[in-house]
């Protein structure tokens, strides 16, 4: 494991000077996260991150997506050009190679101990393990987690600083990178009219807006077949928001469905929480959606092993 020192002197190019502290941003490249809740209404958020480390990041999206969490606050993020907590030295984020998610719920604190799933973070423990899990082509892993630190606890914090940045050349081995087929066609969907699905559309992110349509009142049969059915489903709920009836979810509307996902600010249903946070598990897209009950606001029918 690479030493925050080690980090520095790998990924120097975006800190211009360190005293004082000021970075150029300029070649960084972005990486499309799913996002939800009121900061995000289109449903996403593009993050910035050093060049070197675009497919590492684009494989932590990757697995972001196939779990169903979302970025929810703005704070956190990848940039910021800043010393370490509490230091002098430049944060790893001034660097592009670290990232923080929703950092009041994955609280950064001084404390010695073992994480305890759902109160010291509410990210799933197998998100955790499969982020940690990613690997180089040379089965080197990547992904390092503040909330392993020893003498602090930082849960919000990733930085891929397992490997060298030799290593991480080498590239992402797609195998250790569950959902990445379903997050590519995600990330490339054509978002020059903001659309995000469309009748025709098929797969499993059609299934989990369905699922999140029938949390909102509709009554679909959960297929993954964006048809006639889902797209009057979608033109009622565009209806509901006071925007236009399109039939397609996008916009304001991809944002607001994505707010009933289980890992949302959005889901306020108590029940639904508290059993998706049970033992600390977690759920991928496809697992939510069909384990949705129709009819039963808040309620989903999950069976753990």
């Amino acid at each position: 494991m690479a030493s925050s020192s080690q980090m520095r002197a790998w990924y120097p190019e975006l800190v211009v000077s360190t005293n004082p502290i000021r970075c150029n941003y300029s070649s960084t490249k972005t990486v499309k996260f799913l996002a939800g809740g009121p900061d995000y209404p289109k449903g996403y958020i593009w993050l910035r991150f050093h060049p070197a480390t675009v497919e590492w990041a684009q494989a932590v999206a990757a697995v972001m997506f196939h779990h169903g969490y979302a970025f929810e606050e703005k704070a956190g993020g990848s940039l910021s050009c800043r010393p370490i907590t509490g230091g002098t030295r430049t944060s790893l984020h001034a660097h592009g190679v670290a990232l923080d998610i929703n950092p009041s719920r994955n609280r950064y604190r001084h404390q010695v101990g073992p994480i305890q799933w759902g109160r010291h973070t509410d990210m799933p423990k197998a998100l955790v393990n499969d982020l940690e899990n990613i690997r180089t082509n040379n089965g080197k892993r990547i992904t390092e987690w503040g909330g392993r630190w020893i003498n602090i606890k930082d849960p919000m914090h990733y930085q891929c600083s397992k490997c060298s940045r030799a290593d991480l050349q080498t590239g992402i081995n797609y195998s250790t990178v569950p959902g990445i087929d379903d997050y590519r066609a995600w990330a490339d969907l054509e978002m020059e009219e903001d659309v995000v699905l469309k009748r025709g559309d098929q797969g499993p992110l059609v299934l989990w807006y369905q699922a999140m349509l029938n949390y909102a009142g509709a009554d679909l049969v959960k297929d993954g077949d964006f048809g006639p059915a889902t797209e009057a489903a979608v033109k009622v709920e565009q209806k509901e928001q006071g925007v236009p009836q399109t039939g397609q979810i996008d916009g304001t509307l991809a944002g607001f469905l994505a707010s009933f996902s289980r890992r949302t600010s959005g889901m306020s249903k108590s029940e639904a929480n508290e059993i998706y946070m049970l033992k600390g598990e977690g759920l991928t897209i496809e697992e939510v959606a069909a384990s949705y009950t129709e009819g039963s606001p808040g309620k989903f029918n999950i069976t753990y092993q």
